[in-house]
């Protein structure tokens, strides 16, 4: 975390905890020390960086022979990369579920287009088709969030610049986290 050993200790390690998750994580850190059971929570902890990362966390309390509880034994294992698997994967299911019944493209287009714009917190997500000739695209169909402009057309590979007309000519996915910057 990076916290100095005498910002760690007491309650000081708390900090390092995403404040939404503080609340839980102090209540089971409480209710484990109260009972001397085992302690075990999941939370976000920030590391050294400032980036927060998803981790389990457990201890057991060791017990001297007068049955004194003396010390914890723990560890923090990250599972960063699982939740964000996790949460993909319960995506593509929402959306596969809000379109089962679908019977045409352009309500399967509208909803994943919504779905996954609003997902990515995206300001617009278009659904687009390269011609057959190569050189041109169609946005079928766009999702904009509320004040942006609708890109639904007919447009010339050549006009996004040369990457992006590669990209789509090869039949990639293209996506794009700044125009004005990257085209």
């Amino acid at each position: 975390t990076g916290q100095p050993f005498d910002a760690h200790q007491g309650w000081g390690w708390l900090a390092a905890v995403h404040p939404d998750d503080r609340e839980h994580t102090a209540t089971a850190w409480r209710m484990a020390r109260e009972s001397g059971s085992m302690y075990e929570t999941v939370h976000r902890l920030r590391r050294a960086d400032g980036v927060y990362r998803f981790m389990t966390a457990r201890a057991v309390p060791i017990i001297d022979d007068s049955g004194v509880l003396t010390e914890w034994v723990g560890l923090h294992v990250d599972i960063d990369e699982r939740k964000q698997v996790e949460e993909r994967l319960r995506f593509l299911d929402a959306m596969s579920q809000a379109t089962r019944n679908a019977a045409d493209a352009t309500c399967i287009m509208q909803t994943n287009t919504r779905m996954l714009g609003q997902h990515l917190g995206a300001t617009r997500c278009p659904y687009a088709d390269v011609d057959d000739d190569n050189d041109r695209f169609t946005i079928r169909h766009d999702w904009t969030a509320e004040g942006a402009v609708s890109t639904v057309g007919v447009y010339s590979l050549d006009l996004f610049g040369a990457h992006a007309a590669g990209e789509l000519r090869a039949g990639r996915t293209l996506s794009i986290a700044d125009v004005d910057r990257e085209l």
